[in-house]
């Protein structure tokens, strides 16, 4: 429970265990969608939503917000060959994430940051997800 005046308060978690995972991506990217086959169990698609604007951290850094909604279906490969379909890129991903909890136990947000190499490049992203009630996620 949190002091008149005062927003929800987190609880800090222990470090964050991180994750590596390979995945094979669409390429071209689709314009508003994300398809990917995680590892050989799941076929994974993510729509965009839009933005609701940048989030500003003064003398730290910035970035556009981003809005998505995903959906997961079962998949398993045909077997036998390893190669990757024309169409598809390879991408690793080494991902950290942190669940921080609300005091009062009715929600949190995870923290994540995961950086991603695929064909030769690689690049970071950080992001944030909250669950709970809806008076206490704004940014």
């Amino acid at each position: 429970m949190s002091n008149a005046g005062e927003g929800p308060r987190l609880v800090r978690p222990p470090a964050p265990p991180c994750e590596v995972r390979q995945h094979v991506a669409a390429s071209p990217q689709l314009p508003g969608l994300s398809v990917k086959r995680r590892e050989d169990s799941a076929l994974e698609v993510k729509a965009y939503l839009g933005s609701p604007g940048i989030l500003d951290l003064p003398g730290r850094d910035r970035g556009r917000l981003e809005s998505w909604s995903n959906w997961s279906f079962p998949y398993q490969s045909s077997g036998g060959d390893d190669r990757v379909s024309a169409g598809w890129v390879i991408i690793g991903k080494r991902r950290c994430s942190s669940w921080f909890p609300l005091a009062d136990g009715e929600g949190g947000c995870t923290v994540e940051l995961t950086q991603a190499d695929a064909n030769g490049r690689a690049w970071w992203s950080a992001g944030l997800e909250a669950t709970g009630p809806g008076g206490c996620m704004r940014c």
